[in-house]
């Protein structure tokens, strides 16, 4: 036998529905780590952030890492970082590379990524009301101290309170 659709009556007269419904929020979920930051597989340790201090350290030891002296595993990290540093940002960039996403002093987040959320965030405010959840590891309390970071910066660049 044919299941019959259940049909209630509207709780509203006809077309009053329509102009009481809420209007549709977006919701913005924030992975943090690979999404505003940049890591580097490092065999089964955790990922080697892509960050001012170990490019430098990286280029500082190219040299060791072409003549394939030292510690292995420290060469081949070395390798993987100077690799993905030298990776353009996309197959059309003539000039941007990985390296300009690395991460500034003993930041977590690569300022023009973070600035790319900023305008994923007012464009989607635009259009009416917008959270943002932080979908992330960093809603561990030990983050607590990059979470205010990433809200002190998210606030100047939406030039407001963001918490």
């Amino acid at each position: 036998s044919r299941m019959q659709p259940v049909h209630r009556p509207s709780p509203f007269p006809r077309g009053e529905a329509m102009e009481m419904a809420p209007s549709f929020e977006t919701v913005i979920f924030v992975d943090v780590d690979g999404v505003l930051n940049v890591g580097v597989k490092d065999g089964k340790q955790g990922p080697l952030m892509l960050n001012e201090t170990n490019c430098r350290h990286a280029e500082h030891n190219a040299a060791e890492v072409a003549s394939r002296s030292g510690d292995p595993a420290e060469r081949v990290a070395f390798e993987k970082l100077l690799s993905v540093m030298a990776k353009k940002d996309s197959p059309e960039s003539t000039d941007n590379t990985f390296a300009e996403l690395a991460c500034k002093g003993q930041e977590h987040i690569a300022v023009p990524l973070l600035r790319r959320l900023a305008e994923i965030i007012v464009g989607a405010r635009q259009q009416g009301p917008t959270q943002v959840v932080l979908a992330s590891n960093w809603r561990r309390p030990k983050y607590a101290p990059r979470v205010r970071c990433l809200e002190q910066e998210l606030s100047k660049l939406l030039d407001e309170r963001f918490v």
